[in-house]
């Protein structure tokens, strides 16, 4: 099953949200729950800006604090959609506009997916203590009005509207009971906040393995051979069986991250050969679940099982070639050398952390 969250606009997203934008104007169509960005396409900074702004604002007749989300497909980190939740309303917004807008992007239709985006938007406001919304839709467009209607929305008006020159409708909805009503629409949610760092027990030794041989392939496409690559998935189940059998708790210096259930990235650290000094000897996240900071998370949780080792420096090989020298370069790792491995055939750079 597809899964999709909310994701805060940022620069990182500048490219991805720009083709967002123009795909509705290529196709003609009208955009909602942007909080704005078709206003300000040729200056995206300017509209992080104005987020920003609508975040904090105060509630008076003009502006009401709100958040602008991207509603984002796990599988390929697309963009499929965008909402803007108000989360208080004025008189002008009782009168039009209501708590949420929101839109699909024209090649995404017919999937569903404003179903889902509608689900995170209650969910939103029921965060924020809401427990009715208000939300219209023009009434030549079923099927907005029909996605309210799912999610228990009464239609509560119907007037011409002057400025879209439109007939709309307004429905409110019961937040608590539409969002138990389409309970099943958790499942297509991913939650990151709802996961797990922790230590690896014996019986997770097969995802771990498993994490190993999507990871590898993943990130050392181009730096390695074809022919090892295929061969880490290939002996995955090997690996994953000596792990089993070699599985020791005493000596078990290893974090797993795991999400909805599953493995999908950890962390492996121990001592160096240096007195005090600890090695993070492993560290891998596979995608789609990198971007979230889960690697930072996964480094404080291998520094925390270093410090209990007495160790209060650390080091960290990356091979060359591999985006991850940025990363622990950020961080704060100091080039100090490189060394040869071996069986690889390649190099990595050795990043020293001179306190943890």
């Amino acid at each position: 099953m597809e899964k999709f969250y909310f994701e805060v606009p940022s620069i990182k997203r500048k490219e991805d949200a720009l083709d967002f934008i123009r795909e509705f104007i290529e196709y003609n169509s009208d955009i909602n729950g942007s909080g704005g960005f078709n206003r300000y396409i040729n200056d995206y900074e300017g509209w992080l800006e104005k987020l920003e702004r609508d975040y904090i604002s105060p509630i008076n007749e003009k502006h009401v604090p709100s958040r602008t989300y991207f509603l984002v497909r796990l599988s390929d980190r697309r963009i499929v959609g965008t909402i803007n939740i108000r989360l208080a309303l004025n008189e002008k917004l009782r009168r039009y506009g209501g708590h949420i807008g929101y839109s699909i992007r024209p090649t995404e239709r017919g999937k569903g997916y404003n179903n889902i985006n509608l689900y995170l938007g209650l969910k939103v406001l029921n965060k924020y203590g809401v427990d009715k919304a208000l939300l219209d839709a023009d009434l030549n467009n079923p099927a907005s009005w029909k996605t309210m209607e799912r999610f228990g929305g009464k239609r509560i008006r119907e007037y011409f509207n002057e400025e879209e020159k439109s007939i709309l409708v307004d429905y409110e909805i019961d937040i608590k009971k539409g969002l138990k009503a389409n309970n099943t629409f958790e499942e297509a949610v991913l939650n990151i906040q709802d996961f797990q760092i922790r230590k690896k027990k014996r019986e997770d030794c097969a995802g771990v393995d498993h994490v190993v041989s999507v990871a590898w392939n993943e990130t050392y496409k181009g730096l390695l051979s074809d022919e090892y690559l295929a061969s880490i998935v290939v002996n995955e189940q090997e690996r994953a069986e000596k792990s089993y059998i070699n599985f020791n708790k005493s000596d078990n210096h290893q974090y797993v991250l795991e999400i909805d259930n599953k493995i999908v990235g950890f962390i492996n650290v121990g001592l160096s050969d240096k007195a005090n000094i600890g090695e993070i000897f492993a560290l891998y996240i596979i995608e789609p679940y990198k971007g979230f900071g889960f690697g930072k998370k996964l480094i404080e949780a291998g520094i925390k099982e270093l410090k209990s080792m007495n160790c209060n420096q650390m080091i960290i090989g990356c091979l060359k070639g591999n985006p991850s020298n940025t990363f622990y370069s950020h961080l704060g790792g100091k080039p100090i050398g490189e060394r040869k491995i071996e069986r690889l055939n390649s190099v990595e750079t050795i990043y020293f952390f001179d306190k943890i």
